[in-house]
C-alpha cells in the first residue's frame, strides 16, 4: 500500500485526524471536539498526547521532535503548523524552531 506524501496532506486532513484521535480516545463524539479550543482542555493527559502524536507521525512519515503544546495548544493551530513544515518538505518537525520565511 502507498502513504501519502507528506507535502500533499492538507491543513484539513490534519485537523480531521486529530479531532478524531482526540474523540476516539475520550470517547466523545467528533462533534463535542472544538478545534479552537486547547488540546489539554479536553482532559487529555500527557501519556493520551503522546500516543496521539506517535499515530500521527506514523501517518505522515514524519517526527515531530518536542512537545508542540506551548506554540501551538489548539488543534487548529497544531494541524496548520504540522501543514506548513510538511508543504516545506520537513521530515523532522521542531516545534521550537523558527524559519526565516523573507
Amino acid at each position: 500500500m502507498s502513504q501519502t506524501p507528506p507535502s500533499s496532506v492538507s491543513v484539513d486532513e490534519i485537523r480531521l485526524h486529530l479531532v478524531a484521535a482526540i474523540a476516539q480516545e475520550l470517547k466523545l463524539s467528533p462533534d463535542a471536539v472544538r478545534a479552537d479550543q486547547p488540546l489539554m482542555s479536553f482532559g487529555i493527559d500527557s501519556m493520551q498526547f503522546i500516543g496521539m502524536i506517535g499515530d500521527l507521525e506514523e501517518w505522515l512519515g514524519c517526527r515531530i521532535l518536542s512537545n508542540p503544546l506551548a506554540r501551538y495548544p489548539t488543534v487548529d493551530e497544531l494541524a496548520a503548523w504540522i501543514a506548513r513544515e510538511l508543504a516545506a518538505g520537513r521530515t523532522q518537525l521542531n516545534p521550537n524552531q523558527t524559519f526565516n520565511l523573507d
